[in-house]
């Protein structure tokens, strides 16, 4: 798994960051990212809800990534 482009995906894809807003674990499963227990609890100590929309939001400096070739 690729946390920048996990982060940036959350940013940009709303349908898929309501989906990991409601279930992370499963979402990230269901999208092609294999994330064993230390990665998962990584990234979800890296994300911090958005006060302003209530939806989960990166925490500086990856929201400013660019996003990969063929996004």
């Amino acid at each position: 798994m690729n946390l920048a482009n996990l982060i940036h995906r959350l940013v940009n894809d709303t349908t898929f960051a309501a989906q990991f807003a409601a279930a992370p674990q499963l979402a990230l499963e269901t999208s092609g990212y294999i994330v064993d227990e230390n990665e998962f609890t990584a990234l979800m100590t890296t994300l911090d809800d958005d006060p302003r929309t209530g939806a989960l939001a990166p925490q500086a400096p990856w929201a400013a990534l660019p996003p990969e070739p063929g996004e």
